[in-house]
């Protein structure tokens, strides 16, 4: 079962090991007008493991090993137990796929025609390994729908290669297996265009549209990458025609909103996957004729990330990013107006009757008065305890105004009411520095267990959630102020930060750092004795499958902690492009990993559970037949009463007829001896 799992990372698992320049992407195999894309390219099975990098050296960890060895012999086991699962029906088993090493594998949807609902699409894979298996797999797949779909194939020759096509429910199916490349189209004209890209080269392959071209070079998607790419316009229009083919979609209606949020002006979206480090740079990315909408909102302008200094070199984590809250409330409301004319004026009423409920102007004294650079930090306090501090901070543009508006929203807040809570507030003093904080309390006058509090710097404010917090991150700042440099102190000064920040893009407005070695580490550490506690009810749920997860065996949170370190989150904005990504030394193949373990785990269950269908059925049809006849029994039971009744009907006529007859032959009697007298 491990091997399913590793079969999945082989197909998401970039290295930068290069393949020969015969070796095509599927990118140049398919036109510039292709819908939808994804390929992995210069792909290998040791690349995600290998040991260059963090995941291929936790891997190796012996206990890591161990346990792994054991799980898959439990799998194993229930695998060969449960009638060898779904693959049985094509002539296949797990062991099968050992071996196999695809250097290059990808998906292309060309188009897609909602009339005909045919989906024209490629499907490319080049193995570096394997190739005899891969071959036999698709002969299992051949004879399983000649077996069980009655499939008909027909062979001929094209380009001296033997394409092998079929249609299966109205949908045309090709295939060509030639040494170490396997094709597969959906459509057999498609088949001809790409084994004539594969000779003589595409004449306008996607790999050189200019869409194309500008969103590898923004993310840096090399060769060896695993790259995703969508033409948004072509899938907006599809989108728009599926609701004209649907009912009661309104195409104008969104049409109009699609306008307003600026999503027709994305041109392509992509996705990257490449090296880096030890570890890897995950990015989404979306192509832009010009920003309006939703994307004007974006900032421009790297934060500074001044109040790194201020925050907690052990942090768990920590984020910084500018964002003008006036401006992105003047554009929210052109958005609105752009959609409906009504919402906006909505949005304005809301505004200024809360405005009103508080004494403020609401943009005018609170969002013009905050400053555009904001971050904030999630830390243990000093010394730890059992909650961590959750800080943030803004700088302020009119700290006058800025005061007022806290204050006044302060001593507003004691008009709150809400179950019998009340709300005070009050005011304390750490060195020097004034700090409010609102103290609420049920209605028995016991203080609830936070205190919203915040302080003010020369150009700043900082707010927590109770005023023990607050003077933890003045605490900071007073140790960054003492330092000889800014970069001496806090987090700012961690050279594992400084790395994480300068592999972010230069135009990056936010950046999240988190210290995943610690909060994977913490997390697994706080698991695993629950997962030892409720390991009898696990079992007894997995035992009808014949699995034994032995977490007896689970390695120590130490394995961990040595190989994970930061992770770092950032947005950049370009005029252009935006961007979305992260550096980390998981990447985001890692994902597979438990889709791959569930889809493993189905195939065990599936034969157990169509057993059990089976069995259901079968007692379903028994209690249908016994059914029957208790309504057969009692059919034949009414209608032995309706006959029972009838003749009791006719028994009782007689009697009655009897009973006349006598009556008038005593009748007959006594005149006869009224006579003789």
């Amino acid at each position: 079962m491990r091997r399913l799992v590793v079969i999945a990372f082989l197909l998401a698992a970039p290295v930068a090991r290069a393949a020969p320049e015969a070796s095509p992407e599927l990118s140049a195999l398919v036109p510039a007008e292709t819908l939808f894309l994804v390929e992995g390219n210069d792909l290998d099975g040791k690349g995600r493991f290998g040991e260059d990098t963090a995941i291929g050296r936790l891997l190796a960890e012996p206990d890591v090993r161990r346990f792994l060895a054991k799980l898959e012999e439990s799998l194993r086991t229930a695998y060969a137990g449960n009638a060898r699962g779904p693959l049985a029906m094509f002539g296949l088993a797990p062991e099968d796929f050992d071996g196999i090493r695809f250097r290059r594998a990808g998906l292309a949807v060309v188009d897609v025609s909602l009339d005909t609902r045919q989906v024209d699409a490629v499907l490319y894979l080049e193995t570096r390994e394997g190739k005899e298996k891969v071959a036999r797999i698709l002969r299992g797949l051949r004879q399983a729908a000649e077996t069980f779909l009655a499939a008909q194939f027909t062979e001929e020759v094209v380009r001296g290669r033997t394409v092998v096509s079929t249609a299966v429910q109205g949908h045309e199916i090709s295939v060509v297996a030639q040494e170490d490349r396997f094709v597969i189209t959906t459509r057999r004209a498609r088949m001809d265009h790409v084994l004539q890209a594969m000779d003589e080269g595409h004449p306008a392959p996607l790999k050189a549209a200019p869409r194309m071209a500008r969103l590898r070079e923004r993310m840096g998607a090399a060769r060896n990458a695993i790259l995703l790419y969508a033409d948004a316009p072509a899938l907006g229009r599809l989108a728009l025609a599926a609701l004209r083919y649907g009912p009661g979609g309104d195409p104008g209606e969104v049409e109009r909103i699609v306008k307003a949020l600026g999503l027709d002006a994305v041109e392509a979206i992509g996705f990257s996957d490449i090296p880096h480090g030890d570890g890897f740079r995950t990015e989404a990315a979306l192509l832009l004729k010009e920003r309006r909408g939703l994307f004007a909102l974006a900032p421009k302008g790297a934060p500074s990330h001044r109040f790194a200094a201020m925050t907690p070199p052990d942090a768990l984590a920590y984020g910084g990013e500018t964002c003008d809250l006036a401006a992105v409330w003047d554009g929210i409301l052109a958005i609105a107006g752009g959609i409906d004319a009504q919402t906006r004026a909505d949005l304005e009423r809301h505004a200024r009757e809360g405005g009103a409920v508080l004494g403020l102007d609401l943009r005018k004294d609170l969002l013009e008065a905050l400053g555009t650079e904001w971050a904030g930090y999630v830390a243990w306090p000093p010394g730890g305890g059992l909650l961590p501090d959750v800080v943030l901070f803004a700088t302020v543009r009119d700290r006058e105004r800025l005061v007022k508006t806290l204050d006044a929203l302060a001593d507003k807040a004691r008009e709150f009411r809400k179950r019998g809570s009340t709300v005070t507030s009050s005011r304390t003093e750490f060195r020097g520095t004034e700090i409010r904080f609102l103290e609420i309390t049920d209605r028995r006058g016991d203080p609830r267990p936070y205190a919203p509090a915040w302080a003010f710097g020369a150009d700043f404010v900082v707010f927590g959630l109770c005023p023990q917090t607050v003077k933890h991150a003045l605490m900071e700042k007073e140790a960054a102020a003492d330092a000889p440099g800014l970069g001496t102190r806090g987090l700012l000064g961690s050279a594992g930060f400084q790395q994480l920040l300068a592999a972010a893009p230069r135009t990056a407005v936010s950046a999240t750092y988190i210290d995943l070695g610690r909060v994977v580490t913490w997390l697994y550490a706080s698991g695993v004795p629950f997962l030892q506690v409720a390991q009898g009810a696990i079992h007894r749920q997995l035992q009808m499958v014949g699995i034994r997860l032995n977490f007896e065996d689970l390695p120590t949170a130490d394995v961990l902690a040595r190989h994970l370190k930061g992770m770092l989150l950032y947005t950049a904005v370009e005029d252009d492009c935006l961007r979305m990504g992260y550096v980390s030394q998981v990447g985001a193949p890692l994902a597979v990993a438990p889709l791959a373990f569930l889809a493993g785990i189905g195939v065990i269950l599936l034969p157990r559970s169509q057993a059990a269908t089976m069995r259901l059925e079968a007692e379903r049809a028994r209690e249908q037949a016994r059914a029957m006849e208790q309504a057969q029994q009692a059919a034949a039971r009414e209608e032995e009463n309706a006959r029972l009744r009838a003749e009791n009907e006719t028994l009782r006529s007689r009697l009655g007829e009897l009973e006349r007859k006598l009556a008038e032959l005593l009748r007959d009697t006594e005149g006869t001896e009224g006579e003789d007298k």
